[in-house]
């Protein structure tokens, strides 16, 4: 079963992939360290996603992109279809680009925070929980254009004639006419 789970993931697209990885990035440094320092008091702290003044928005960040692996890790691995294949690529779009903006907030949190506490310092698990939430929300959206695209062309898609046994005629270009000349009228043919 591990070995089909690996095969469905490597038969996968690169876009695909590359957005489960975004994904997984943000969820595991959601873990590390985002904020650290020297507190008041002199003891030295470490705070991660989970904790500090972004404990909320960490917890939220680490739900709507564990959603986004699960909408990815069930299928390959055997299980149902959590949504609709129509309405998968917008969801994951929104939940996304909704992670993003959450971590942005994040990072203004803290940014605020070790403003006010200068022995406080911004760690490296809050860059890349944004720089893994950004891939994952533009690779979502090229995966909703890529869909959209693929609407599109079946709705215009013309059934091939081939079985019809209908030839396909070179139409002649009508000619026209020549114009005629416009014809004089007594306003243009007065002289000043």
């Amino acid at each position: 079963m591990i070995r089909k789970s690996i095969k469905n993931m490597a038969a996968l697209d690169m876009e695909e992939q590359i957005l489960n990885l975004g994904s997984f990035i943000s969820v595991v440094s959601v873990f590390l360290p985002w904020v650290g320092g020297e507190w008041l008091g002199g003891e030295t702290v470490t705070y991660s996603g989970f904790k500090f003044y972004t404990g909320y928005l960490g917890i939220t960040i680490f739900l709507l992109q564990a959603f986004v692996l699960l909408l990815f890790v069930v299928p390959i691995s055997g299980g149902p279809q959590l949504l609709r294949k129509s309405k998968k690529d917008i969801v994951r779009l929104i939940i996304t680009c909704q992670a993003t903006i959450l971590s942005i907030a994040a990072l203004s949190v803290i940014t605020r925070a070790t403003l006010e506490f200068t022995r406080m310092q911004i760690r490296f698990g809050i860059y890349l929980t944004i720089i893994g939430c950004l891939v994952s929300s533009l690779y979502s959206y090229l995966r909703f254009q890529d869909h959209r695209k693929k609407d599109v062309r079946e709705m215009f898609h013309y059934p091939d004639t081939k079985d019809n046994n209908i030839k396909n005629e070179s139409v002649e270009i009508m000619n026209h006419p020549p114009q005629s000349e416009p014809e004089k009228h007594s306003i243009h043919s007065q002289s000043i």
